[in-house]
């Protein structure tokens, strides 16, 4: 049905915008209340890692949504990345912000990744899929140049987690539209 296809389209676009918009973080950081040394160079340990683990686990996570289910997988993807940026804006420790960008963020993004072009290719057939696929990597591209402007942004008007505090709304926004 049609409004099956729009949810599907919307929670993945969603999700693709959200997971393609890690802005790196390079400053010696705003003010914040978690006591870690914002030096370039441990931002720079800290973010290093996430797209490494989310490419090494792409393929990983496309086996997951064949075996348990693609809506599953992207859902659980979800949640395993809003947790990572909410722990990540939350990070007390160099080991806390790590964890929380570099593992969880990775691990979520290659489960949401994945799950979202399948969702849209099983969803979508003929002249629609390919539209629908179109939207897709336009909406990640899109994510992928405005992810620094938006990150720059927030970081001058906000505390570095904001940059990360992002995320949350956009994965709770796909989560409620992929519910059925």
């Amino acid at each position: 049905p049609i409004a099956e296809r729009n949810s599907a389209l919307s929670a993945s676009s969603s999700s693709a915008i959200s997971a393609s918009w890690a802005p790196e973080i390079t400053t010696t950081g705003a003010s914040s209340e978690a006591a870690i040394d914002r030096t370039t160079s441990v931002w720079r340990f800290a973010s290093g890692d996430d797209g490494a683990l989310a490419s090494s686990a792409l393929l990983t996570g496309g086996k997951l949504g064949d075996i348990f289910g693609r809506k599953k997988i992207f859902k659980i993807g979800l949640v395993i990345y809003a947790a990572g940026s909410a722990l990540t804006a939350a990070a007390w420790s160099v080991p806390s912000l790590t964890f929380g960008w570099s593992i969880l963020e990775g691990l979520g993004a290659a489960l949401i990744m994945p799950a979202t072009l399948s969702i849209i290719a099983n969803v979508f057939t003929g002249e629609e899929r390919g539209k629908a696929i179109a939207i897709w990597a336009a909406l990640a591209a899109v994510g992928i140049g405005l992810g620094p402007l938006a990150g720059g942004l927030l970081l001058e008007w906000f505390a570095w987690p904001s940059v990360f505090l992002v995320n949350v709304p956009f994965a709770v926004a796909a989560l409620l539209l992929g519910i059925r």
